[in-house]
C-alpha cells in the first residue's frame, strides 16, 4: 500500500512538471510568433525566457498540487 501511494505521488509530481512545460511551451510559442513578426526579440532572449517560464510554472504547479493537506483543502475549497 505504501508503494502504491508513493507511485501515485511520483506520477502527480511528474505530471505537474509536464503540465508546466506544456503551458510554458504554448505561451512562449504564441509570444515568440507575435514578437517575431514585429522583429523585436532575439532567439537567445526567447530561449532564456522559455526556460525561465517553464521552470517557474513547474515550481508553481508543484507548490499548489503538492502542498500539505490543510493548504490544499483551503485552496480547493
Amino acid at each position: 500500500m505504501v508503494y502504491q501511494s508513493s507511485l501515485v505521488y511520483l506520477c502527480i509530481k511528474s505530471g505537474n512538471y509536464l503540465l508546466g512545460l506544456c503551458i510554458g511551451t504554448i505561451l512562449l510559442v504564441l509570444l515568440y510568433s507575435f514578437h517575431y513578426y514585429k522583429g523585436s526579440i532575439s532567439f537567445e532572449k526567447y530561449l532564456f525566457s522559455y526556460l525561465l517560464l517553464t521552470f517557474g510554472l513547474s515550481v508553481l504547479n508543484s507548490f499548489i498540487f503538492g502542498a500539505s493537506r490543510p493548504i490544499r483543502r483551503f485552496i480547493m475549497g
